[in-house]
Parts: structure tokens; sequence; C-alpha cells
């Protein structure tokens, strides 16, 4: 093989040829973000091929362009080198392939039979020797006559002494690029017609925060067209108490932070143009893409759904005072029995002073009256008495046991200490309400009066009395106390009577001047979505097995109740720490994530809790309902199905 006679001159042009390709290569690869695995081999193949013409200055022009034509062909881009009038000298199987051709058919001809010569003319020298490289999109011809989409790129080959000698030109098939960018068109058209057909805002922002998209009910909702809207901020949506907070939870999501309020509804408050804030209902959705996260919310005006809220808590608060105006007619209730027990006091006295009276009223008087001897152990039993538990003259003795082995067991304690308490003198009469045995196997409540007569010591030694039955009294005193202080679907008691409990509680400990109590807030994420979706039958279904599960939670002594809706509070007696608070809801936040088998329905809800802990002496029962009202709040801002604890400084 001949080696070339002037090895400087051919080296020198070799190696600006083969480095010009190189460059080239690298140049439509790295701005088209095309990255092929491929390029690499060939990228060191020409790199080897050009360390060894330029170190050996011996090394034969054959052995070179041989390793060069290895390297080139291996490549599946077109590569062509021609003359400055456009003559193909050299190119690489791809190129030929692509169009059609055999490589042989090719050398020699003009390099303009791929395209139409209005679009591929020559430049003239002058021209050419001002260029260095250029690129452009073109149509190519096959041999066929058929056409097919390229980009083209080309730089000149200049000899040792800067003068152009030629050309090489890089080819890329870009059929398929063209055919995904349609239908990326395609995918955009149909998104923006959903988009723009949709009742709700739609708003797309980037990574900083700049609003990309925005369709008509966005306009319709806020007030800004997509003119004034795009390339805004986002915050220019938000009241100015959301903006930082906003900031700082998209930074902590783009850093890799746990996207809690991703695929989430969320209820905030928007602010229109006009200046005016409304609240409004957020699904948000992320996504990456080659710049970064693209993040997209449908945003829903709940105007209307807040002000049918405001009426339901208005007719609320008229339940709440009708409880109240019932309240004060059992309390009027009982100032009638008071005057009662103080009539009844002077029909006792009126008996000790007139044995005759005592007689005719154990004759004819339809309260049963009784007459125990303490000196003899024996109670007299007017047949009244014996009656009204459903008796006969002759079934009862005359035996303190006919009477006290009767008492319910839950009552028979309470009964032994107002009768001693009045036998010491510590209360002016005998007076006890409790329940006795019917001869039909029932309990029946009866009130027992009675007064002692003593000693000149003052020693007790004869206590007598009436008995009377209040069962039909008791019963409605029930029957008034649980519509009063009862949740009618759960039965757990209602906002009354846990404050009333929760200011009992705390009233215990101002006197004892120690301890803890807790409260935990409790509210079911998504209920009114699962009231829309399954009917309210459902949703009263799933109140009532989250009533019975939060019973399994908590500790004998402690009060859960049903204070509206879907809010739930639990009262916590004699904590030994406030982590025992928290260690309840947590497990509550975690056993409410189990699905609910209702109506053949699998139901799936959470809760977000709030716990509130006395501070000491003072505290008022509202105000620490409010705080752990407003800490479930917070839970519920952070992303729901979980709990939050109070902090005053917070």
């Amino acid at each position: 093989m001949k080696r070339f006679e002037a090895v400087p001159a051919y080296k020198s042009l070799l190696f600006y040829s083969f480095a010009l390709i190189l460059l080239s290569i690298t140049y439509v690869v790295g701005i088209e973000d095309l990255s092929p695995l491929w390029l690499l081999p060939v990228a060191l193949l020409l790199a080897f091929v050009l360390y060894r013409v330029q170190v050996s200055a011996s090394f034969s022009a054959g052995e070179a362009l041989a390793k060069l034509e290895k390297a080139l062909q291996t490549t599946q881009i077109g590569v062509t080198i021609t003359d400055l009038k456009g003559k193909i000298i050299y190119l690489n199987a791809a190129e030929a392939r692509m169009h059609g051709y055999e490589p042989e058919e090719l050398i020699g001809k003009d390099a303009r039979l791929f395209a139409s010569p209005q679009i591929w003319e020559v430049n003239p020298v002058d021209l050419i020797r001002e260029m260095s490289s250029w690129r452009r999109e073109s149509e190519n011809l096959r041999k066929d006559g058929s056409s097919f989409p390229v980009h083209l790129v080309s730089d000149i080959i200049r000899n040792h002494s800067g003068e152009p000698i030629g050309m090489v030109t890089i080819c890329e098939d870009v059929t398929e690029r063209r055919k995904a960018e349609t239908k990326l068109r395609e995918s955009e058209l149909k998104f923006r017609s959903v988009a723009e057909s949709a009742t709700d805002a739609i708003v797309q922002a980037d990574c900083d925060g700049t609003i990309i998209f925005w369709n008509s009910s966005a306009q319709r909702i806020f007030g800004y067209t997509a003119h004034e809207a795009l390339g805004r901020p986002l915050t220019l949506l938000m009241p100015h108490r959301y903006q930082e907070l906003h900031r700082k939870a998209v930074k902590n999501l783009i850093s890799g932070g746990q996207p809690h309020i991703i695929g989430r509804i969320l209820e905030l408050h928007g602010l229109r143009k006009t200046g005016e804030e409304f609240p409004l209902e957020l699904s948000l959705s992320s996504w990456m893409v080659a710049t970064g996260t693209v993040f997209s919310g449908i945003m829903r005006d709940i105007t209307d759904r807040k002000l049918v809220e405001q009426e339901l808590h208005r007719h609320e608060e008229h339940l709440e005072d009708l409880v109240r105006r019932r309240t004060s007619e059992l309390a009027e209730i009982n100032r009638r029995l008071e005057l009662e027990i103080k009539e009844r006091k002077e029909i006792e006295i009126e008996l000790r002073a007139s044995e005759e009276r005592y007689e005719l009223a154990v004759r004819g008087g339809k309260e049963g009256l009784w007459d125990w001897n303490l000196v003899t152990n024996e109670i007299f039993y007017a047949a009244p008495w014996k009656s009204m538990l459903g008796y006969d003259e002759h079934e009862i003795t005359n035996r303190p046991e006919e009477w006290l082995n009767r008492v319910h067991a839950d009552d028979l304690t309470r009964l032994n200490q107002e009768f001693t308490s009045h036998l010491k003198g510590l209360s002016d009469h005998f007076a006890s309400e409790h329940r006795m045995l019917h001869k039909d196997g029932t309990y029946r409540w009866v009130l027992s009066r009675g007064a002692a007569i003593r000693d000149s010591s003052g020693t007790a030694i004869r206590v007598a009395g009436i008995q009377r039955d209040i069962n039909d009294r008791k019963m409605m005193e029930a029957d008034w106390k649980e519509r009063a202080f009862l949740d009618a679907l759960t039965s757990l008691p209602n906002r009354v009577l846990f404050i009333e409990r929760l200011e009992q509680a705390l009233h215990r400990l101002q006197r004892q001047r120690d301890g803890n109590l807790g409260i935990l807030y409790i509210d079911l994420d998504f209920f009114k979505q699962i009231n829309d979706t399954y009917g309210h039958q459902v949703g009263d279904q799933l109140l009532v097995a989250v009533a019975r599960k939060l019973k399994s939670f908590v500790r004998p002594g402690d009060t859960i109740a049903r204070i509206g809706g879907d809010e739930f509070t639990i009262l916590l007696e004699d904590l030994k720490s406030p982590d025992e608070a928290t260690r309840i809801a947590e497990r509550i936040c975690a056993e409410l994530r189990e699905p609910f088998y209702l109506e053949d329905q699998i139901i799936q809800t959470s809760a977000s809790v709030g716990i509130a802990i006395n501070r000491g002496i003072g505290d008022v029962a509202t105000s620490l309902l409010n705080n752990a009202d407003l800490a479930m709040y917070l839970a519920k801002g952070q992303g729901r199905a979980r709990y939050q604890l109070f902090d005053s400084e917070g």
C-alpha cells in the first residue's frame, strides 16, 4: 500500500475531518437530547484513529482511512463528505441506506440528488470561506422518489492553511420524531378541549410556582383572563396568610419531601381579582418533566356549599337552644319536687303528733306507710306498701329484710348511707329514691321518706314514713334526659352532656389541685363524599360503626360523645401524662384507616384528631374544647389522617 507523499498535509486534513465529524455528531445529539449509547463506541474509535494519525507520521493513510471507514459504518446516522461543488467523495452505509442506494451508486454523484435543486444550492466559495457550521430541517428524496424529513448539520473542512476544501454533512432521519410531535400536539389539543369544558378551574404551574395553564373556568372563578394569569406566580390566587406556607410546601416537595397533599382534597380560601376571598376545594397532582416538577390543581368554588353549612349550623344552634329550654323545664320539675318534699315533711310531723290521724292515714292513704321499731327491729308495712310491689297482705312479714333484700344492688349502699345519716341526726328527715324488686320480676322506682322519733337522749328509737311509687315519673325523666343529653343515632352523650361532664371533671381537678385531663376532638375525613356517593343511610351506619369502634379505645370512666355531624369527642380523665392521650389518638387514626363493610360496600375513611390538655386551675370547659377543635383543623390542614396536640405558644 502506498504512503502519502506529503504526510503532514494529509495528516492535517484527516485530523480536521475526523474532529469535525465527531464534533458534529456530538452537537446533534446534545442539542436534541437523544444521547444514543451507540455513539460512544463510534467516538472512541474516531479518537483512536486521530491519536494514531497524530502520533505516528509513518502510519499509512490507507490504514487510517480503513479504521475511519469501519467506525463510520457502525453508526446509524448518515455521514456524507463532498467537495466544494457538492460532488460526493464519501458517504457511509447509513447515509446510502436511508436514501435507498448502495454506497457505490453515489460516489462521484451530485449531493443535490437527495433534494430538489431549489432546496439545496451549491454556495459560492467566497461564502463558504466565511462559514463554519450550520444546521437545518429539510425534506430529502429517496431513490424511489419518496420523501422523508431529515435534520442536517454541515461543517466546512479546511486544510492546514485554513482554506475550505470540502464539506461534511450529518443526516438524521426524523420521521419517528415528527410522528411523536404530531401525537403530542393531538394530545395537547384533547387536553385543552377537556379542560375548557370543565366547570372547575384547572390551573397548572411549574416548579417555580409560575402559572403555565389557565382554563376558562379559572377565569370565571378568579376573574383573571388567561393573558393576565399566565406567567404570573401562583400566589396571585392566594390570600397573603397562605403565601409563605405555599412556598415552603413547594420547596419541601421539590427537595424530596413527603407529598402529603398530593391526591387529597383540601378546603382552602382563594383570592379573586377583586380582592374578595372565597372558599374553594382543591385537588392537587404533580408529575415530572425534563425541566422539573409540574403541578396541576383542580379548584371548585364552594361558596354556595358553605352557605348551606352555615344554615345547618344555625339549625344546630336552634336545637341546642331547645335543649337548654328542656333543661330549664327539668329544673322546674326539681323545684316542684322540693316543694313536695316540704309538704311531705309537714305530713310526717303531723303523723308523729297524732296516733289517731296516723291510723286514719294508714287505712285510707294511697301511699304505702311503714313504721320501723328500732328497738325490736320490726317493721310494720301497710297494705299499700305491699300492693305497690305486687304482694297481698299475708305474703310479706314484718322483718326489715322484706324491704332491704328487694332493693336493687346498685342502690342499696346509698339507701343505707341516707338512712344512717338521718339516724345520726345529720339530716332533719330521711328521703331516698331507689329501685325495688316487684313480684313480676321487674324493678320499680319508689320514693321513701320518713322521720325518726328520739328518746330524751336523742337516740332514734323509731322511724316512720311513707313509700310512693315514682316509676312513671322516673321513666319520664329518663326519656327527657335521653332526648336532652343523648345523640339519637349513636346513643352517645351529645355536646350538652359532654360539656357538663367536662365541667364536673375540671371542678374535681381544682379541688384536688393535682392531675390532668385531655380532650380528643375527632373529625371523619371525606364523610361528605361518602354521604354523596353511598347515601345518608350508609353514612349513618358508618357513624354508628365509628362510635362502636371508639368505645373500644377508651378506658372505663372516660366519656365519648358525638357533638354533631361527623365530629366526636373523648374526655380522658386521670391522665398520667400527655403522651397517654397521644397514644390513644395515634391508635384511633390507625384503626379508622381500616375499611368498614356496610351494605355490601367497602367504605374507606380516616380521621383527623385534635388534642387539648388542661393547663391548670382556671381552665374553662368551652375554651378547652375550642383548643382541641383548633388542633383538629391543624391536623386536617396538614393532610388529614393524623393527630395534632394543641400548643398555646404556637
